[in-house]
């Protein structure tokens, strides 16, 4: 944090997206959807980020909104979202950041109904995802709406650096357990047109049992022959 000193006054600003709580990037993103003119906007995100209101900066110095708003110089630089967390502290505790590769089927239900809920303000479901994968040595999974409300209001307070780099993490898990269950899906349809071409093969051979388990047994090693590409086990 950096103080900013105005007409004799001082004033608190955050110099980095670090030191500014993931609450105040929800309000920051709230603006951004507004239709609001260039110097309107710019009290607004004063506001957030002094915790000042907005009325007091527009009916003060207009020197001040622009003396701010030019030492937010963070605020048009991305989060580098690449970097991973494992884990992160708040107050005493510390949680760890699950897998999703690792989840149950709860945790995916879940998982599923924060995306479609909050699909068009998509902030606003982050901390409820961190409550559903974030969690303290051997504590179990949250299970109802009240606790994971409850530890999503916790997640608020952190800083919205940690919250986008762990958000982009269950992002990329996401998009590769897609691509895992499309290539899945693919290999599916592949064994079943195989296995029905070989069963039509065998119907029109009108072969023994020995024939039968000939084709049998090429069918079972083209089914591991495939799964193994895959490595899916």
């Amino acid at each position: 944090m950096k103080t900013i000193k105005f007409n004799k006054v001082k004033y608190t600003i955050p110099e980095n997206w670090s030191e500014v709580p993931f609450k105040q990037f929800k309000e920051i993103m709230k603006l951004e959807r507004q239709k609001l003119g260039d110097l309107e906007r710019s009290a607004k995100i004063v506001a957030v980020f002094t915790g000042l209101s907005y009325d007091s900066l527009v009916d003060g110095d207009p020197h001040l909104v622009y003396t701010l708003m030019n030492n937010l110089s963070f605020f048009d630089t991305p989060v580098d979202e690449l970097e991973p967390v494992l884990h992160f502290k708040i107050g005493d505790s510390t949680y760890y950041v699950n897998d999703l590769e690792n989840g149950t089927y709860r945790e995916f239900a879940d998982y599923g109904s924060i995306d479609k809920i909050f699909s068009d303000n998509p902030e606003e479901g982050i901390t409820k995802k961190l409550a559903v994968f974030c969690r303290k040595a051997n504590e179990k999974p949250l299970k109802d709406n009240k606790t994971i409300d409850e530890r999503s209001n916790i997640f608020e307070n952190l800083d919205t650096e940690t919250v986008l780099k762990i958000n982009s993490f269950f992002l990329l898990k996401q998009k590769v357990l897609q691509v895992s269950s499309q290539q899945y899906s693919n290999l599916e349809k592949q064994v079943r047109e195989k296995e029905q071409e070989l069963r039509r093969l065998m119907t029109l051979s009108g072969g023994g049992m020995r024939w039968l388990t000939k084709w049998l047994n090429m069918l079972l090693t083209f089914r591991l022959f495939m799964i193994r590409r895959l490595k899916i086990y």
